[in-house]
């Protein structure tokens, strides 16, 4: 069993690698796993996979039903690219610095969308009961390329040519919070495969659940709370010019936040992730924006806003280590820089929704289509010609 510490909170001044702030405050409200105890997320040797009572899940049987679940170093970069400078969408104070309003996040659709070919389909509903929802794909790239997808209410599959095997079961996991050992959330909504806490035999994921956002691995069942999409309001200092849950709740509105997209940067480590806010007293979406978090988690550190309110990527991937895609409906997104819009550049035809996206091997693009219950490979090569000059 590893030793882990809680910390309610630290402050750290940091030199981001495409984000420049004064700096950092980390935690979450839900809480944060103290990063000076690194064993929280290092190999061990107990086992791939292992359940709560040690034990390997079984592959999951073709029609099972589901029940739902219980209770970096930094690399410079230039003004503008895919972290952001100080400026946020919100404006205001940051660290000490004045900052400017950044105007929110259009979608361009007036050019082409060609529909973009499909290099490779994997069909995944013999693999999963009717009722599963598959709502993202990671894949690892230190083993050959294995392919994960993840089930919203049982947990973390990985994918081989005869079925899927349940690797991280939700069900039977720990939160480790600010209080302490929790339950796990009712549902996960989207993973990423994290480079820089893996290692070859023990790969490590971003996963995101309302309102908040966990690293876990597969040597045991613990969600670490790492890194916040609802941020603190301001009884702590600033980290990013204040989103829209935050204003909401200062004005004492009870909001939850919501992501069904969340990437890293291979280059410098960082999260995005692109959350909804949802007023709790009368169920409305108050807005639609786009966060960036630090390669060691806790508060955004950047946030910007989309001009339509409802919007909402099911998934994303950071294209040639600087361009930001997201996957909406059918449609490919990108956006080269934090202060650009997004403009469509590509449709896959026949994908009923984009729910998950992934780098595959060879720079291939991965994406899940979840209603469809199939897999969907995107060439390296067609994406470069769909996106064009940029």
């Amino acid at each position: 069993m590893m030793s882990t510490q809680i910390s309610a909170r630290y402050s750290s001044l940091c030199s981001l690698g495409l984000v420049w702030l004064a700096a950092a405050q980390l935690g979450c409200e839900q809480g944060s796993v103290d990063r000076s105890s690194r064993a929280a997320f290092s190999p061990s040797s107990s086992g791939r996979g292992l359940d709560a009572q040690g034990e390997l899940p079984a592959t999951l049987p073709a029609g099972d039903a589901l029940e739902p679940g219980g209770s970096s170093g930094a690399v410079e970069g230039e003004p503008g690219g895919l972290g952001g400078e100080v400026e946020g969408d919100l404006g205001g104070e940051v660290g000490g610095v004045d900052v400017e309003p950044m105007p929110d996040i259009v979608l361009d659709v007036s050019g082409d969308s060609p529909t973009l070919p499909v290099r490779e389909t994997v069909e995944l509903a013999s693999f999963f009961p009717e009722n599963a929802e598959l709502v993202g794909v990671a894949v690892d790239p230190s083993d050959g390329g294995t392919r994960y997808v993840l089930e919203a209410r049982t947990g973390l599959y990985a994918l081989s040519d005869t079925g899927a095997e349940l690797v991280f079961d939700l069900q039977v996991s720990t939160v480790l919070s600010i209080d302490g050992a929790v339950g796990p959330p009712e549902e996960l909504t989207d993973v990423a495969f994290d480079p820089s806490r893996s290692s070859p035999d023990l790969p490590s994921f971003v996963l995101t659940a309302e309102n908040d956002g966990y690293i876990a691995g597969l040597h045991n069942s613990l969600l670490n709370s790492y890194f916040c999409y609802f941020p603190r309001t301001s009884s702590g200092p600033a980290v990013a010019p204040s989103s829209i849950s935050v204003g909401l709740r200062e004005r004492g509105i009870d909001i939850k936040e919501r992501t069904e997209a969340v990437t890293l940067s291979q280059l410098t480590g960082q999260i995005f992730a692109q959350p909804r806010t949802i007023r709790l007293d009368s169920g409305e979406i108050a807005g639609s924006e786009l966060f960036v978090f630090e390669a060691f988690g806790g508060q955004p550190v950047n946030t910007r806003r989309f001009a339509s309110l409802d919007f909402a990527a099911g998934g994303m991937a950071v294209l040639f280590d600087s361009l930001l895609s997201l996957g909406h409906g059918p449609d490919l997104y990108v956006s080269p820089g934090w202060e650009s819009d997004a403009r469509r550049f590509g449709t896959l035809g026949g994908v009923q929704a984009i729910t998950g996206m992934a780098l595959d091997v060879d720079g291939h693009l991965l994406v899940l289509d979840g209603p469809g219950k199939r897999l969907v490979q995107i060439d390296v090569n067609a994406l470069r010609e769909a996106l064009g000059p940029l």
